[in-house]
């Protein structure tokens, strides 16, 4: 057994050349699985730019989300864009004075409330619009409303509107879409849109109309001059900033002057709020503006 092992010991050994061939064999091979290895992760990586690339987080992540209904970023957009377009037509006169259109919205704070953008108040408009169309909607599936066949023909007749104008643009419909609602938005979605604004828009229109008393003008103003007062109320701030009188009562022009430059010091600290008008009265002259409400003649 023994001399057996040793045969087989020396048929195992290679000569240097041999071992040579075989560590040159070896280092090859690691070589090819390195490359394989990087092409693998190339592969990995270029199929993720693609998914990035593509309308997966534009259309199907969740953006935002109003009671129980989910917004992809698409929807969001859409909503955002309709809230500006709405906006544009109510203040048509004056949107041109509102926003500079040669400056992002982003970039530009919002006449309504100086804490953020026009481009966060949008959103926020678009938000709430979604909100009430997620509640209209479900209450009129809930309670079987479809679709007509006038409103299907309104819906693509609109859509074949959107294709007219694509193409006098050079653009596909989707890509018209996409650069009028913001990307991700496409027929589809815009469809989406369609059918579930229509359907939510009968339903409204229908409880609506199911009101069936009236009043007259006369009755309304009657109605609301008795009840003025739970309505025509007035809340306000005010701050009493007293000049200094003498022991005999009487106040000189300096006393006056020096409220005067208190007052004026409150009011170029105040930004147009209640929150800022306290906080400027607070500082300059330590102490609290009094809340105050009246009731308006009629």
């Amino acid at each position: 057994k023994e001399k057996m092992n040793r045969a087989a010991g020396r048929g195992n050994e290679l000569s240097p050349k041999e071992r040579a061939a075989q560590q040159a064999a070896a280092e090859k091979k690691k070589t090819n699985t390195r490359f394989t290895v990087g092409v693998v992760i190339v592969l990995i990586v270029a199929l993720l730019a693609g998914v990035v690339n593509s309308s997966l987080f534009d259309t199907r992540l969740t953006a935002a989300k109003t009671g129980d209904s989910s917004w992809s970023l698409a929807q969001v957009r859409y909503a955002k864009q309709t809230a500006y377009t709405q906006f544009r037509n109510n203040y048509s006169g004056l949107v041109d004075y509102l926003i500079d259109k040669d400056t992002p919205l982003d970039e530009q704070t919002c006449s309504f409330d100086s804490s953020m953008t026009w481009d966060a108040y949008f959103t926020e408009q678009g938000l709430s619009y979604l909100q009430e169309l997620s509640a209209y909607y479900d209450l009129a599936k809930a309670e079987g409303y479809t679709l007509s066949e006038e409103d299907q023909k309104n819906i693509d007749d609109n859509i074949a509107l959107f294709g007219t104008y694509a193409n006098l643009y050079s653009y596909t419909t989707d890509g018209y879409l996409a650069a009028m609602y913001g990307e991700g938005n496409s027929e589809k979605t815009v469809r989406a849109f369609m059918e579930m604004s229509t359907l939510a828009g009968n339903y409204a229109q229908d409880k609506q109309d199911a009101f069936t008393e009236s009043y007259s003008d006369e009755q309304l103003d009657a109605w609301f001059t008795e009840h003025a007062n739970d309505y025509n109320k007035v809340s306000y701030l005010t701050a009493f900033i007293a000049a200094e009188a003498d022991e005999e009562g009487n106040v000189s022009e300096e006393a006056m002057a020096a409220a005067r430059e208190t007052a004026q010091a409150v009011l170029d600290k105040c930004e147009g709020t209640t929150e800022s008008f306290s906080a400027a009265v607070l500082e300059v002259t330590g102490e609290e503006a009094a809340e105050s409400s009246s009731v308006l003649g009629v």
